[in-house]
């Protein structure tokens, strides 16, 4: 059954000439694929990308970051302490109140 276009699987590519590229082609072969809807190409939190809905309604997002994004997640570090959630964090923070 359908569903929203924020739950969709990511396909990366090399550049945003070659999103350009595939989102011509996702239009140009829509009806032989039985894709359902494209998406106009954005920018949007520093990556260019559209969206595409196939033909079991799934949604696809094809991608360009101008970077090296997996690495640049990487380098920003943890976000969360390694034991946050688990009972030594919770008692941590309790000692410390």
């Amino acid at each position: 059954h359908p569903v929203n276009v924020l739950n969709h699987w990511g396909i990366d590519v090399e550049a945003k000439e070659k999103g350009d590229e595939a989102y011509e082609n996702a239009l140009k072969h829509k009806d032989t694929y039985g894709i359902k809807q494209v998406l106009k190409p954005v920018l949007q939190h520093g990556v260019y990308s559209f969206y595409l809905e196939d033909l079991d309604h799934n949604w696809w997002e094809v991608q360009h970051y101008d970077g090296f994004q997996h690495d640049d997640m990487f380098d920003f570090g943890d976000r969360f302490p390694m034991d946050a959630g688990t009972a030594s964090a919770s008692k941590t923070r309790m000692i410390r109140m």
